[in-house]
């Protein structure tokens, strides 16, 4: 990936905050040069990925940033400001206003890059890619598959949640190159867009991940790793779980399905997923036991194995540890004896959590520090989770509630196994009790990766906190749309 030259990044970097719907490239390469072979379109595509990466996106904001802070899951007093306001839910001042509006407006930057791309390769011949037609749908399924991606999250940012049934149009769908203005959509139109575009993806990205190039995809090591297993059609064929290949499209359509409140769907797809590719350990799996050591040198610090798709930066290990207030410690996390109560034996309290010297309930996260094997900046240190298994399980238990009770609670018990828990959770219990457990699991689950606060969202549940729990409201849940870049 790295020789693959950035060089959208330079579009998304220079566009300034008024054309967030019109970016015309700054740099000297040509659009027409760019996209005149095949590296071109590997290289825009690389770009976008790389743009998305960013602190201002999810190599910060997006994950262990302002995410993770609005979802209670740091100590206030280990914030800084912007993140400490957040936290608070204060969406509009000097601190969080720019940092909305950066949101706003990188994700819109990036979708406009998508729909270049889809505009140029969509004439292009198949005779330009090494691969003939599998390498050129990989591209576009991608492409597609990115657009509806970042839309997704502006739609769980910006506009109420579907349960709530406030349909008021807020979401401009961008799907042309050049972009016009659009008449806003209300949240379930728009994630129909998001659906459309997710399901041609899954079309274009299935022939090359689930068959011809499928060694790719089907472990650990060849996902996260390109150089242990070369894919046909070079480099950029590698590195699959960095990408949005057919499996994360899965995985996508079961979380957008279910925010949709469409749990027989949402079933479908995450039960796709799950049959094809983890039941009897196909290619996806929990780490095993040993993974879990007291050895840093070997531990698994973010159990890549069951991550379906991540985002990847280079400065990400410097950027957590920059973070700091006055004591120079990373942000704490509050609440842990809370979280893991009656599971002391749970994986992600005892090895991916630092209980702080001399602070008996103050733990930090290991996920991003540098840590022994992590002071090599290479490889997992640099990685940003953005989907994993557990969630397909999550997903899998709460739309088998209502069809096969049973079946619900024996996921439930294998997920918790998977992570050390062996106390067994009574199968006696409702679907509001059923969703407390999920939310909790995740809050084990997604520190520093902020999922947690959408499935706060999607459930228009309270957000738990050591102090009182933070009542679900559109004060809490949206964001306000920049003043610039409303549509009237």
């Amino acid at each position: 990936m790295k020789r693959n030259i950035v060089l959208l990044l330079l579009f998304v970097l220079t566009a300034s905050c008024n054309d967030w719907l019109e970016i015309t490239p700054k740099s000297q390469i040509s659009k027409e040069k760019l996209y005149s072979d095949e590296i071109g379109f590997q290289n825009a595509l690389n770009g976008i990925y790389q743009g998305a990466s960013v602190s201002d996106l999810y190599g910060k904001n997006l994950t262990w940033g302002m995410l993770t802070a609005i979802s209670q899951t740091y100590n206030p007093e280990s914030l800084q400001e912007a993140e400490s306001y957040f936290s608070e839910y204060t969406y509009d001042n000097e601190y969080t206003k720019p940092i909305v509006t950066a949101v706003w407006e990188g994700l819109y930057k990036l979708i406009a890059n998508c729909n270049l791309l889809l505009n140029e390769i969509s004439d292009a011949s198949p005779s330009l890619f090494t691969l003939d037609t599998v390498s050129k749908n990989v591209i576009t399924g991608e492409a597609l598959a990115l657009r509806a991606f970042f839309h997704f999250d502006i739609i769980r940012l910006y506009a109420p949640a579907p349960v709530t049934e406030d349909e008021t149009p807020l979401i401009p769908y961008q799907a042309e190159w050049p972009s016009e203005i659009k008449t806003n959509l209300g949240v379930t139109a728009a994630l129909e867009e998001v659906i459309k575009d997710l399901l041609l993806a899954k079309d274009y990205l299935a022939l090359c991940d689930t068959s011809f190039n499928k060694s790719a995809m089907s472990s650990f090591d060849a996902r996260f790793n390109g150089n242990f297993w070369p894919a046909q059609g070079g480099t950029f064929m590698n590195y699959r779980g960095m990408r949005m290949n057919y499996c994360a499209v899965l995985g996508m359509l079961a979380r957008v399905y279910l925010y949709k409140g469409d749990k027989e769907r949402a079933y479908q797809y995450a039960w796709e997923f799950y049959n094809k590719f983890v039941f009897g350990k196909k290619w996806f799996k929990y780490n095993a036991p040993y993974d879990f050591t007291d050895d840093l040198t070997y531990r698994c610090k973010k159990h890549l194995s069951d991550c379906l798709f991540a985002f990847y930066n280079f400065d990400l290990l410097d950027n957590y540890a920059d973070y700091t207030v006055y004591w120079g410690d990373p942000m704490m996390i509050q609440g842990v004896d809370e979280i893991f109560e009656n599971d002391g034996d749970d994986y992600r309290k005892n090895y991916l959590l630092e209980k702080k010297e001399d602070w008996e309930t103050t733990y930090t996260s290991l996920k991003y520090r540098r840590v022994n094997s992590f002071s090599i900046d290479s490889g997992e240190g640099r990685v940003l989770p953005n989907l994993r298994m557990s969630e397909i399980y999550y997903i899998l238990i709460e739309c088998l509630y209502e069809k096969e009770q049973a079946k619900a609670f024996e996921l439930l018990q294998e997920l918790r196994r998977a992570r050390g828990c062996k106390r067994i959770v009574s199968s006696a219990l409702g679907i509001s009790d059923l969703q407390d457990i999920l939310i909790n699991d995740a809050r084990r689950e997604f520190i520093g990766e902020g999922q947690l606060f959408f499935m706060y969202k999607r459930l228009n549940k309270s957000i738990l906190s050591v102090g009182a729990a933070v009542n679900p409201s559109n004060k809490v849940f949206v964001f306000g749309i920049p003043d610039s870049q409303k549509i009237y």
